[in-house]
């Protein structure tokens, strides 16, 4: 290699190396579901006013897995967290996660029951169950 070419390497790794240490993080959080146990995030969104909405499962308390939905501010406050447990304590597990024109929240998975069902909850923007 060059001394032209190791310099430009040398520049080039000063610049990376720059960049990558501007990164800050502005929040982190973390959740421990009732059940103590195993929490699975499975999908996420944000919406017009920058909060955070993340679904998936948790390990309940005397229960199998129960769909999880948490609802985060921009700067991280945790405003609400809602759980469905469908009968018999089986496994339910939201995998998707979506929200309409007037904010209204929309979590869809599998729930057994004991056989293996669709669901969709109905949330308010406020974390209300609308229907399921």
């Amino acid at each position: 290699m060059s001394k032209a070419a190791s310099q430009c390497f040398i520049v080039l790794l000063i610049i990376i190396n720059f960049a990558f240490a501007q990164i800050d993080t502005s929040w982190t959080r973390r959740y421990n579901g009732s059940g103590d146990s195993t929490d699975i995030p499975t999908a996420f969104l944000l919406d017009d006013s920058g909060n955070l909405y993340v679904t998936g499962y948790s390990q309940g308390n005397g229960t199998a897995y129960d769909f999880l939905t948490i609802k985060y501010s921009p700067s991280g406050q945790r405003l609400w967290a809602r759980r469905f447990n469908g009968s018999g304590n089986f496994d339910d597990r939201a995998y998707a996660i979506a929200i309409d024109d007037s904010d209204y929240i929309y979590v869809s998975g599998l729930s057994n029951n004991p056989n293996r069902n669709f669901l969709i909850i109905k949330y308010t923007p406020e974390g209300e169950t609308v229907w399921t």
